[in-house]
């Protein structure tokens, strides 16, 4: 499959960075290069796949980068690749991607690279999922598994598991040319054996593809006690917010969460009222009743 565009998008993190990289793919990606870039006294030519270090014209002056030249079929996506290797200032990287887009490129679309390079046959798709799970691991248990399908985790167990089946069939139908009791029968008992070790090898593969999938949103941790526990004060110390914290009870009426970093991974932290707030002349009954709603929904 082929694509007419060529995209180009910042396939670093964010943020400012010692080192940052540039990404194009596609048919102009060469002569957009070669367009804004020179060695020091002559063009820069990309005629074989190779290194080169250039200045780049980002539009508003010159910055040095590092130029990557990866041709057509043998790169990530299948397609044309440069990567540029910048200082990793975010104007500067800014001005560099303008400079692409305005000489033909558009702006890549999340997973797009990715998309292009299982399209092109680069990748299977359990290799495809492998990058998207690993750019969203949000712990070390995650990001394990990301890179376990990344680096053919599944295809190999499919694989492995497709050959026995092949095989399993192979015999299955050599067995049909020969009676029972000739010499290139093979066994009914032999067939089962080995159907029922296929058996557990799938089921093995898809316990393991079960095990490896993320839940669906992040733990949740909810602050319970009574009012004026010290519930709100933990909850900015562990995620920096800013809850509201005073000696009156029942401060706390809407239900806050925040991202919260712990060993063991992300976790949602919720800060909703006491258990037991109280009638006060100073806090209306209704706005108590929904409160502790909300905290027990939570804590359910």
């Amino acid at each position: 499959m082929s694509h007419e565009s060529t995209i180009a998008a910042i396939s670093s993190g964010p943020g400012a960075a010692r080192r940052a990289l540039i990404r194009l793919s596609g048919p102009l990606a060469r002569g957009i290069t070669q367009a804004c870039c020179r060695l020091s006294a002559e063009p820069l030519v990309l005629d074989r796949r190779g290194a080169a270090r250039a200045r780049l014209d980002d539009g508003t002056g010159t910055q040095p980068v590092l130029v990557l030249w990866m041709p057509a079929p043998a790169s990530f996506t299948g397609e044309d690749v440069v990567e540029r290797h910048l200082c990793g200032s975010p104007p500067l990287l800014r001005a560099a991607l303008k400079r692409a887009l305005s000489l033909g490129a558009v702006l890549a679309q999340p997973g797009e690279f990715t998309r292009r390079a299982f399209e092109n046959g680069r990748i299977d798709l359990s290799r495809a999922e492998g990058v998207l799970a690993l750019v969203a691991a949000r712990n070390e248990s995650e990001r394990r598994a990301a890179t376990a399908l990344l680096f053919g985790g599944l295809s190999a167990r499919v694989d492995a598991l497709r050959a026995e089946l092949v095989g399993v069939r192979a015999l299955c139908e050599a067995s049909l040319d020969f009676d029972e009791n000739e010499t290139g029968s093979i066994p009914r008992d032999e067939l089962a054996i080995a159907l029922r070790e296929l058996r557990a090898g799938l089921d093995e593969a898809l316990a393991w593809e079960i095990a490896r999938e993320a839940p669906v949103g992040l733990p949740r941790a909810v602050l319970v006690g009574r009012p004026n526990a010290g519930k709100s004060s933990l909850f900015n110390r562990l995620t920096g917010a800013a809850a509201l914290v005073s000696e009156l009870p029942g401060t706390t009426r809407d239900a806050l969460h925040r991202s919260w970093q712990t060993p063991g991974g992300e976790v949602e932290l919720w800060d909703a009222a006491g258990t037991d707030i109280a009638g006060d002349a100073d806090v209306p009954m209704q706005a108590d009743r929904l409160a502790r709603e909300r905290a027990r929904e939570l804590r359910a």
